[in-house]
């Protein structure tokens, strides 16, 4: 923990859904609780607020929930942002545009190999992300071996340190623990931990350099030509939808 705190970190986070999406997105706002000292709600099994303090959190890292985000609210985010986490695992293709926004703002992103996140490394090369965990092909493996697998202790720690209900709502919390527990663990999330844990203490070590993340963040902007509208739309037209472009007539033309 210690090395993850060794600089002001904020995190924005927004997102919605229904079930385990949902359980995630609240167990984040208990973080946040926690992390800023504020009494958090009884849990069904208590009739108290748990009032545990992080003195050595301090005001190191803070958690943000974004409502109703939208483009608004992305024109804001985005140009500020330092460090954009795109963590699918790979092969689900779940890393869409979002990145690549971040990517033409000059913000480093964190990310596996999966979706746009492939496209980018090849542009930009992978030095100059924060690349952590499984690839697509080692996936199906993993996920047939996944019952046996045995998570890392700082893994299991995370894990009872939530079913313990550290922040509340332990009963609450359970199915999302459980999908991530043997078998159930679809996502690999505990195959991918300890690498991202590894990663994230390189983005540590990589923000005191200032010259080296300037650099990086230039490059990053300076390698997002491929994914501009101009060539994607005009991609999109040719290859998928079969239609050509009409030229615009210049003034006196008909």
């Amino acid at each position: 923990m210690s090395s993850l705190l060794s600089w002001w970190r904020w995190f924005f986070f927004r997102g919605g859904g229904k079930g385990r999406a949902r359980l995630f997105f609240f167990s984040l706002v208990e973080a946040k609780q926690k992390l800023t000292s504020t009494p958090s709600p009884p849990s069904p099994r208590t009739t108290t607020p748990t009032k545990q303090q992080y003195s050595d959190v301090g005001d190191l890292l803070k958690l943000v929930f974004v409502p109703d985000y939208n483009v608004s609210t992305a024109e804001c985010l985005i140009p500020a942002a330092e460090l954009s986490q795109h963590i699918s695992t790979a092969g689900t293709e779940a890393s869409g545009t979002s990145n690549m926004k971040f990517q033409m703002n000059g913000c480093l992103i964190i990310g596996t190999m999966d979706g746009a996140n492939v496209e980018i490394a090849e542009e930009i090369g992978a030095e100059n992300m924060f690349v952590f965990g499984a690839t697509a092909d080692q996936v199906p493996r993993l996920r047939a071996e996944r019952a046996t697998f045995r998570p890392s202790p700082a893994f299991n720690r995370a894990v009872e340190l939530v079913r313990s209900g550290a922040f509340g709502w332990e009963d609450y919390f359970a199915p999302m623990l459980d999908a991530i527990s043997g078998g159930s663990d679809y996502y690999l999330v505990a195959n991918d931990f300890d690498d991202y844990v590894k990663a994230q203490e390189k983005v540590d070590a990589a923000y005191r350099d200032e010259a080296g993340w300037a650099r990086k963040s230039i490059l990053s902007t300076a390698g997002s030509g491929k994914f501009s509208t101009d060539r994607t739309i005009g991609e999109y037209a040719s290859e998928i939808w079969g239609v050509k472009a009409c030229k615009v007539p210049a003034e006196g033309e008909v």
